[in-house]
């Protein structure tokens, strides 16, 4: 059971009015009109959230609220997948994750890939800031062209812990022209305030950057980023892609769990890691990086041979 949804096409209208105008009239309910409500019966028993999607000219910001407490996740789509992305009820970024888990959460998502660059996007997490002061703990997360937003965004959303995994710290041409690995940011304009994320993720407790050392590209965008509040956490011979192996092996539930309870290590999550050893194209990158050691190259042949996906390509 949901409560009313709020869209807004353009600025003009704050949803936490809507929300607001859907109190009153439940209020104004009748208990003869709610005896008549198939569901009245269950209202004790229904885990109630607050549904809503706001529509701007060029994002789709769903969220779902359940406790309006605690910890709040705000989250950002990567770049696979089509360029345009009409569909507004889309699954967002870790989105069905976080709604069984019954985590408060927003999702972002963009009409079409554009690294998040336009600027009714800053504009309405300019107007959201009001219900993210609610929450103790304000956490963005996203992956490569999320990653970047997830970095952009933490201080104007007033992030206290940023989750990046494999991010770009900006795809302008002028700073980064070694980085030619996403065609559609060619087409973005990356020369706004929100163009780089330098320096924008300054005020969060906690800067969690996931990514594999040996993925070059993604070292460069690393160095562009500083600060005492950052911690890289190296997943190797993973590739640029590795959110789909950190789902795999539990790292990005551990990380939303940990996280919510205050409890994330470092060491853990190492120790999680570990689970790689079982996945086939790191396996392979390790065997191919054990060339002229023997005892290496026995050892990834031996866990190949082991793992049938591996044997068959």
């Amino acid at each position: 059971m949901h409560y009313g949804a709020a869209e807004t096409h353009g600025l003009t209208t704050h949803f936490m009015s809507a929300f607001r105008i859907l109190h009153r009239a439940a209020a104004a309910v009748s208990p003869r009109a709610s005896r008549r409500d198939p569901l009245a019966a269950f209202a004790q028993r229904a885990e109630i959230s607050r549904n809503f999607i706001i529509e701007t000219e060029n994002y789709f910001l769903e969220g779902f609220l359940f406790t309006e407490s605690g910890t709040i996740f705000i989250t950002f789509e990567h770049a696979g997948g089509p360029l345009e992305r009409p569909q507004k009820y889309r699954p967002g970024w870790g989105a069905g994750f976080l709604r069984v888990q019954r985590r408060d959460h927003i999702a972002v998502k963009p009409k079409r890939k554009d690294w998040y660059t336009r600027p009714d996007l800053p504009e309405i997490l300019a107007q959201l800031r009001g219900l993210f002061s609610q929450y103790d703990e304000v956490v963005t997360y996203g992956g490569s062209m999320g990653g970047f937003a997830a970095l952009t965004f933490a201080d104007l959303i007033g992030a206290t812990t940023v989750i990046a995994i494999a991010p770009q710290s900006t795809l302008d041409p002028r700073k980064v022209p070694w980085d030619n690995r996403f065609p559609p940011a060619k087409d973005c304009d990356f020369s706004g305030p929100y163009g780089d994320a330098v320096g924008k993720f300054a005020k969060a407790a906690r800067v969690l950057i996931v990514l594999d050392r040996y993925c070059v590209p993604d070292m460069r965008h690393l160095a562009r980023l500083s600060g005492g509040n950052m911690q890289v956490l190296n997943l190797p011979f993973l590739g640029h892609t590795l959110a789909a192996d950190m789902q795999r092996m539990g790292l990005l539930a551990y990380l939303i769990a940990s996280i919510s309870a205050g409890s994330f290590s470092k060491t853990e999550f190492h120790a999680i890691a570990r689970r790689r050893r079982e996945i086939p194209h790191y396996l392979e990158a390790l065997h191919e990086k054990a060339e002229g050691r023997p005892a290496w190259l026995r050892v990834t042949a031996q866990r190949l041979q082991a793992l049938p996906a591996a044997r068959t390509g």
